[in-house]
């Protein structure tokens, strides 16, 4: 369902957000800046992530500053903070 909306959305309410096919800088909870690719492929890739991880789901639709909790494997919830969104 997020996907679609984020597909659905105008060119200017999709401008500088988080959709497949462009790249994310990100934090998560005061750690490192890094970067993730986002793609509507299934199966992880060296240099990108898929919108169906728990990553690219949670990015999904973000803009720059926004923050969202991000579910840790230690069962802590993190805080995500997008940086900036490129379509490269």
């Amino acid at each position: 369902a997020k996907l679609e909306e984020a597909a659905s959305g105008s060119l200017a309410e999709c401008e500088g957000r988080a959709l497949p096919e462009r790249r994310v800088v990100y934090m998560v909870s005061g750690g490192g800046a890094q970067s993730a690719y986002l793609t509507v492929e299934g199966a992880p890739q060296a240099g990108k992530t898929p919108v169906s991880s728990l990553l690219g789901a949670t990015l999904l639709g973000m803009g720059r500053l926004q923050k969202a909790p991000l579910p840790q494997e230690s069962g802590t919830v993190a805080t995500l903070v997008v940086l900036g969104v490129s379509d490269s």
